[in-house]
């Protein structure tokens, strides 16, 4: 039975998943060299690849350039979608009732 790892910061991990795609090296042959659970790599590395590891704010600050000067109503049969991810989706008709 081996000992237990170290628990690695999502920083470590992102550093680790940086460093395997550089080294030519197959995951599960990187992962035994440097004593890494594979299970726990492949998590972490599904993680960044899709997007859902804590990282800094990806967000930035919009300025208006210039103020709208009217509030010109959305033609009937007017759609905004909007993909978040893979799995959600937004969407707004315009002339519909909330529901």
């Amino acid at each position: 039975m081996s000992a237990r790892r170290p628990r690695k910061t999502a920083k470590q991990w992102e550093k680790l998943i940086e460093q395997q795609d550089t080294s030519g090296m197959s995951i599960a042959e990187f992962c035994k060299q440097r004593d890494v659970a594979l299970s726990t790599f492949s998590k972490w590395h599904r993680k960044f690849k899709i997007g859902l590891a804590p990282a800094t704010s990806t967000f930035k600050q919009v300025k208006v350039s210039k103020p709208m000067l009217a509030q010109v109503p959305a033609p009937l049969g007017s759609v905004i979608s909007l993909q978040i991810g893979t799995d959600i989706v937004l969407t707004i008709h315009s002339g519909e009732p909330l529901s």
